[in-house]
């Protein structure tokens, strides 16, 4: 079964286009890299998906039901959303950060369970924040603090992430782990979306590739099918060698920026 399904969305801001015409499925066992340069329409894309903007036309679907009639309480355990440069905005424990996550699978009052409490210890053992569990979430660094937000998004055991730059204030040992982290997610059977910057880490991890640009998805497939050295002169400007690598697979290294993009979405 699809797990998400978007057609021909729509979406408009002060009369420029964020989202063209958008369609996109993902289905169990895929984590689906989202990339594009800036002001392509990612994060409004994810924003649509995750029910927190309504697009202006088109159709949404989650496990074959229109999102706008899934009750908020089973949307929280069905979709997880983590946002760009997500905020922390009370000084609780990083343990009852995390242990939020559980909210959306509790009666209202009730008390978390030992087996609440043991999938709140598994999210912060994967996203290596155990030894912050009892610092106040609002003294974490940029880095520390993607990390513990991502262990309350997985906390909460959705079946589908969507995760706008999570790798954006990671060192590279973390990336990587964040990374193989979304991989394991996705194992068994759930899906994951996640807008990413680093195109080697999105051909390394990710199943399929989807790339965006004025607001329109223009290629979407295996990496190495979709980051040719034609499209990302393209839609990102630059000249680049793509090389095979025996280890990380496939490799992209940017040299020169071009001085004219592509202008015209008849180009694609």
């Amino acid at each position: 079964m699809t797990l998400l399904s978007a057609q021909q969305l729509n979406l408009s801001r002060r009369d420029q286009p964020c989202l063209a015409q958008v369609d996109l499925t993902l289905e169990p066992g895929e984590l689906v890299g989202l990339i594009g340069p800036n002001g392509a329409g990612k994060s409004s894309l994810l924003q649509c998906l995750a029910g927190l903007t309504q697009p202006d036309s088109g159709s949404i679907r989650v496990q074959q039901q229109p999102l706008h009639s899934i009750a908020p309480e089973q949307r929280g355990r069905l979709l997880g959303y983590l946002a760009q440069q997500g905020e922390i905005h009370w000084p609780i424990s990083v343990e009852r950060l995390v242990s939020l996550g559980r909210t959306s699978h509790l009666n209202s009052w009730q008390q978390p369970s030992a087996d609440d409490l043991a999938i709140v210890e598994q999210a912060l053992q994967q996203t290596d924040t155990l030894h912050l569990r009892h610092r106040r979430a609002t003294e974490l660094s940029g880095g520390e603090r993607s990390r513990v937000l991502l262990a309350r998004l997985l906390a909460g055991e959705p079946q589908l992430l969507l995760a706008d730059e999570p790798t954006a204030a990671l060192d590279p040992a973390h990336q990587l782990s964040l990374m193989q982290i979304l991989r394991n997610f996705v194992q068994t059977g759930r899906s994951a979306l996640v807008v990413l910057h680093d195109l080697n880490l999105a051909s390394r991890f990710c199943h399929r590739v989807v790339m965006m640009d004025q607001a329109r998805i223009v290629a979407s497939g295996p990496a190495d099918q979709v980051l040719t050295p034609e499209r990302l002169a393209q839609v990102y400007g630059i000249r680049s060698a793509v090389i095979q690598h025996p280890q990380a697979g496939l490799s992209i290294l940017p040299y020169e920026v071009i001085a004219t993009a592509a202008s015209s979405l008849e180009d694609y």
